[in-house]
């Protein structure tokens, strides 16, 4: 288990470097960010999608717990900065809107 510990603290800072990319370069559209670190489990819109209230967006891993990301307008996705198995910290972003 301690291997398997330092495996992951040696992959998390990269992991945590690339939603700082992203953020640098996103757009005026809002964001939603992550509400707390996990890993992305799943993805379930692209560019282009229209979503609506309720609609599961992004399905990921936080304390040993499954979270679904609900959206919460209507809205059409610009972006997204995740990909399955990303690590992301608090308030990462994870998709744009337009």
């Amino acid at each position: 288990r301690k291997a398997e510990y330092e495996a992951n603290k040696a992959n998390a800072p990269q992991a945590a470097e690339a939603p700082k990319a992203a953020a640098a370069t996103a757009g005026n559209g809002p964001v939603f960010n992550a509400p707390m670190g996990g890993t992305v489990m799943e993805i379930r819109v692209k560019p282009g999608d229209t979503v609506k209230p309720g609609d599961i967006v992004l399905v990921y891993e936080a304390m040993k717990m499954e979270n679904d990301l609900e959206a919460d307008r209507d809205r059409v996705v610009k972006r997204v900065f995740v990909a399955t198995d990303d690590v992301v910290g608090t308030d990462a972003p994870l998709i744009e809107f337009e």
